[in-house]
């Protein structure tokens, strides 16, 4: 997290800048690939409303995660993952699954969400493994 603070006048007054999560490469990835940082990505973006990219959310969840993440998440204050998936099905239909939870801060106070992400297999056209978003509830 980076927080600017700015000195102002005399006596000395500081200001602070809102925190901000700082990605190595600057801004969050397009194409996120670890599911903490899908996670992130989704919580940092500027304008949750205009997130449609199946990159982030599968098909058919974006309503619910909005209902339960809406638009002005100010500050992620944790983030945590096992760093284990849990692993349904067999062979050519296995699915992993993950869960990647967060305390965030808006303006209506201080919450935790757990998040259930959902392996992308790879394929042909794309040879790496992604993770989505497949669900979100306060817990």
């Amino acid at each position: 997290e980076k927080i600017v603070w700015t000195r102002q006048g005399d006596p000395a007054i500081f200001t602070s800048s809102p925190p901000e999560i700082v990605f190595c490469l600057g801004t969050p990835p397009e194409q996120p690939m670890y599911p903490e940082a899908v996670v992130l990505t989704y919580l940092l973006a500027e304008n949750k409303a205009d997130i449609t990219d199946p990159a982030m959310i599968l098909p058919g969840s974006l309503d619910q995660v909005r209902a339960v993440v809406p638009v002005g998440t100010n500050r992620v204050v944790t983030m945590a993952y096992p760093g284990t998936a849990s692993v349904t099905g067999s062979g050519a239909t296995a699915v992993s699954q993950m869960i990647v939870e967060t305390v965030i801060e808006n303006s209506q106070g201080r919450s935790t969400v757990k998040w259930l992400l959902q392996e992308q297999r790879p394929t042909a056209a794309e040879k790496t493994t992604r993770w989505r978003i497949l669900s979100a509830e306060k817990g």
